[in-house]
């Protein structure tokens, strides 16, 4: 195994552990700031696979604005404990978890294990997957589907802000 080999698997446990702990804990801010180490973890993975693009999106997104938007909500509904939550968790439910995990498990690790090396069906472009390639192929080939998107971007902001706007005046 090489480095980038162990790193993957490195990243990929860490991702796998963080989302465990973004579901098992009783404080939402622990639970959002294990949702940010996931969201990197998944950045990394994405960089290592060569989807530098994809990665630095995970991290402005996700790991940026979605997990603002996520500490907002806790704090405006203050937040503090999930210990009601945590509370309807009852013996019951983890063993169904347990069950259909360890299901899961031995359905799929054989037809894993068995797979073996799995080459490519094509080739891919050497430029397959970089933001050069992805900006020309937004801006050239799928131009018409790109400004749609924008100005449909545009409408729902337009909306929001008159919405607002409405609230404020009564």
């Amino acid at each position: 195994m090489d480095g980038a080999t162990i790193l993957f698997y490195l990243f990929a446990a860490m991702a796998v552990g963080s989302a465990v702990l973004v579901v098992t804990s009783d404080h939402a801010i622990r639970c959002a700031m294990y949702l940010v180490v996931t969201f990197f973890n998944l950045a990394a993975l994405y960089i290592l696979l060569d989807a530098h693009f994809l990665g630095a999106a995970q991290i402005l997104i996700y790991a940026g604005a979605i997990t603002v938007l996520i500490l907002f909500v806790i704090m405006l509904l203050d937040i503090t404990s999930l210990g009601s939550f945590a509370a309807s968790r009852n013996d019951a439910a983890r063993a169904i978890g347990l069950v259909a995990t360890a299901t899961l498990l031995l359905i799929l690790a054989p037809k894993i294990i068995g797979m073996g090396n799995v080459g490519f069906a094509a080739e891919i472009p050497a430029d397959f997957g970089s933001a050069k390639e992805l900006g020309v192929l937004l801006y050239k080939r799928y131009l018409l589907a790109f400004e749609m998107v924008a100005v449909l971007l545009l409408a729902a902001v337009v909306a929001a802000v008159a919405i607002a706007h409405k609230e404020e005046e009564a």
